[in-house]
């Protein structure tokens, strides 16, 4: 009679767990052991105060956090190791994705050799699909057995697969099945073009002032090396102006900063009115002070641009009342040009054009 109770009973337990999930297969047994020793902790407590025993139980408390933290990294952890690994794998040329049968073995070894993963899908833009999981409930063939899916004729046919993962008979057939319409497959093709629109507006921020939203020094700076070292091929001109808005620490003391915020961004939506061509760039230097690359533009094609600029500027009509050289915000500019050869030295030449550029000056307009 003890026999068959014990018999019956663990056969009710095996049923119980093939509808467990996995990680409450993983998980339960651990948090049952912290609450047995939760428990010993206050009957230890109550019968006796021997800092021996808290010291022993301390330990066994540590050693069950440990495992619990092992097995729960494994979890989380495996699945995302295996996909890179297959990714690689398929970059590298490694496996073939047009090579089902590879793919359906590679499948297979991942979800043999590691319990955490429970399926792996695989499809392509072409509508070839692989997957490859576990009947963790056996819905379709005994608990956990391993089943190799395929998209044939329009159909999904599960496969029950032998101890080496070859397909052998077919289980279950799901009709009118479609890959491109599951959520998953359509989140993978948009994911990588979500992915390419974020990195090109991350890229447009590093290189944007975010005020006055012309570029920043950073990007002044790299465009104009890359000017330098384009033009020195051909030997042309590159032209800098270097420009300051006239007496703005008053305008600032004045108004208030935030109002001279809004002076520097009409400020530089005039020069982006003026400096229209593609290969020319209009940055913000610091505070104030702008700067603008001109290629392939000689000293009198820079000095008409200069003057457009500053007669813009006036135009905005930006009252400027302490101001010493007129009633409304204007700016004062340094103008260099260079002709340039292959043998300069770009870093160099940069500076140069830089500081030459501050020191003459064409004011007030």
């Amino acid at each position: 009679m003890l026999f068959t109770f014990e018999r019956n009973l663990g056969q009710y337990l095996l049923k119980l767990l093939q509808y467990c999930p996995l990680r409450i297969v993983l998980v339960v047994p651990f948090l049952l052991e912290v609450t047995s020793i939760v428990g010993l902790v206050g009957y230890l407590s109550d019968r006796s105060g021997n800092e021996s025993v808290s010291y022993l139980v301390e330990q066994l408390m540590n050693q069950t956090a440990e495992r619990i933290e092992i097995n729960l990294k494994d979890f989380l952890q495996t699945p995302q190791a295996v996909l890179i690994t297959n990714r690689l794998s398929l970059e590298g040329g490694l496996v073939n994705p047009q090579n089902q049968a590879a793919m359906e073995r590679l499948f297979w070894q991942n979800i043999f050799t590691f319990d955490s993963l429970t399926d792996l899908n695989f499809a392509s833009a072409d509508d070839g699909f692989v997957a490859v999981g576990r009947d963790q409930q056996g819905l379709i063939s005994p608990v956990d057995s391993i089943i190799t899916v395929r998209r044939e004729e329009g159909k999904r046919q599960y496969y029950l697969t032998d101890d080496q993962g070859k397909p052998q008979r077919i289980v279950h057939t799901q009709p009118n099945w479609d890959t491109r319409d599951r959520a998953w497959y359509k989140q993978g093709i948009q994911q990588p073009q979500d992915l390419e629109k974020a990195n090109t507006q991350l890229l447009h921020l590093s290189r944007t002032d975010a005020l006055t939203k012309v570029a920043n020094r950073g990007e002044f700076d790299r465009v104009l090396n890359q000017e330098i070292n384009r033009l020195k091929r051909s030997q042309q001109h590159i032209a800098l102006l270097r420009l300051d808005v006239d007496f703005f620490k008053r305008y600032n003391d004045r108004y208030g900063h935030p109002q001279g915020d809004y002076c520097l961004i009409q400020v530089a939506q005039a020069l982006k009115q003026v400096v229209k061509r593609s290969t020319d760039l209009v940055a913000r230097y610091g505070g104030e002070e702008f700067v603008i690359i001109l290629p392939e533009l000689d000293l009198a094609g820079a000095i008409v641009v200069a003057e457009q600029i500053q007669q813009t500027v006036r135009q905005l009509k930006i009252p400027h009342e302490d101001s010493d050289a007129s009633a409304v915000v204007t700016v004062s500019m340094g103008i260099r040009v260079i002709k340039l050869y292959p043998h300069y030295i770009t870093e160099t030449l940069s500076e140069i054009l830089i500081k030459q550029a501050e020191a003459t000056v064409l004011s007030h307009g």
